[in-house]
């Protein structure tokens, strides 16, 4: 299991923000909001689970969270009143999960816009940011920023629905991935990017540069999936506030929500 000890001990610096780990819970997303409203938490306090049994994807669906084999954790990160690139917050988080992976494993992932996290095609970690407001004030306050990274699974464990776009540390590596060294990293460039750098407040055209360099969406053809249908497009280039330039049949224009299939290549 991650311990909290273990963690701190590999952290690069000492953290204002608490770690709190446990071994089971429904969501990590979940227990962080619940605290958000219970409790002033610190900036940058993570919430990890060894297993999640309701891990919460992108537009209603689930995370896969077996145990012990992957990393599951929520950031929680306070809104400045003077943020000005909280829609990129979850480009954010991609940027640090790839340099982690980078850093430990000495692969470079790629970004599939907006939230994953791929190698070799394979779908290795998700993203989901949650914004949470003050009801009283209605105000934002905090963004809850979830993470699963598939770590140690193997190629016949994933369920059958995701065998095909799925993949791991592992399989990339062919070799086991410490679970421990990773989440810490992960943290560790999470804690640069949003606390030391500020990455939400100021000019973000050097990350969108990043993003721009890590993006495996940039030039494909793509199926836009949205409430009124889906539309055909060309990926063409990142937005400076994280959305995702498209050329449709009629009109170049800027999405920044929905769903893209990019099976077309």
């Amino acid at each position: 299991m991650l311990t909290r000890k273990k963690l701190l001990k590999l952290l690069e610096q000492p953290r204002c923000g608490e770690i709190i780990c446990l071994e089971e819970t429904s969501s990590t997303n979940l227990v962080a909001d619940r605290m958000i409203r219970d409790n002033r938490l610190p900036d940058g306090t993570v919430v990890v689970a060894d297993t999640q049994k309701n891990g919460s994807g992108r537009l209603g669906r689930s995370f896969y969270s077996p145990g012990r084999v992957g990393l599951y954790f929520s950031y929680i990160k306070v809104l400045p009143k003077n943020a000005e690139n909280t829609g990129l917050l979850t480009s954010f988080a991609a940027l640090a999960v790839c340099s982690a992976v980078n850093s430990v494993c000495g692969i470079q992932p790629k970004i599939k816009w907006p939230n994953d996290i791929l190698i070799d095609g394979k779908k290795v970690c998700g993203i989901l940011t949650k914004l949470v407001s003050d009801t009283k004030s209605n105000t934002l306050t905090h963004a809850v920023i979830g993470i699963g990274v598939n770590v140690n699974q193997t190629a016949g464990e994933f369920p059958e629905d995701l065998a095909q776009k799925a993949g791991s540390l592992r399989i990339a590596l062919d070799r086991e991935v410490d679970r421990a060294v990773l989440c810490a990293q992960i943290i560790t460039q999470l804690d640069t990017l949003l606390l030391e750098k500020k990455a939400l407040c100021g000019d973000a055209s050097a990350y969108v540069i990043q993003l721009r360099s890590l993006s495996c969406t940039i030039g494909k053809t793509i199926t836009i999936a949205a409430p009124d249908g889906e539309e055909t497009a060309t990926a063409l280039d990142i937005a400076p506030d994280g959305g995702l330039v498209v050329k449709t049949a009629s009109c170049t224009k800027v999405i920044r929500s929905g769903e893209i299939d990019d099976s077309y290549r």
